[in-house]
């Protein structure tokens, strides 16, 4: 990985963040179930812990899954550049197999 800032995840960056906010979403969620605490602040841990169980799933199962993901990044390396185009242009391939798929 680069030591330069980049505004974007790469691939990989973006799957393991989204296994640390599960992660972190159970161990929120235990934390309000097993400690002692008041309980506005439980129903605001539960609410958050929630917040990023519902934000990982819709990730995880969204038409552009992390295989997708892994796959332009693949793409990418081999041509040791990436193309806007290119990545429309399998993203829009990738979208419409999932409809053919739906329908």
């Amino acid at each position: 990985m680069s030591d330069e800032l980049q505004p974007w995840f790469m691939p990989l960056e973006s799957l393991e963040a989204v296994e640390i906010m599960t992660e972190t979403a159970e161990s929120i969620r235990n934390v309000a179930q097993y400690a002692s605490l008041r309980k506005e602040l439980r129903v605001q841990l539960l609410n958050a812990a929630t917040r990023l169980e519902d934000f990982c799933k819709m990730v995880r199962h969204g038409i552009v899954d992390p295989s997708l993901m892994l796959g332009l990044d693949e793409m990418a390396r081999d041509k040791k550049t990436t193309y806007l185009q290119e990545i429309m242009e399998a993203l829009e391939n990738h979208v419409s197999a999932h409809n053919r798929r739906r329908a």
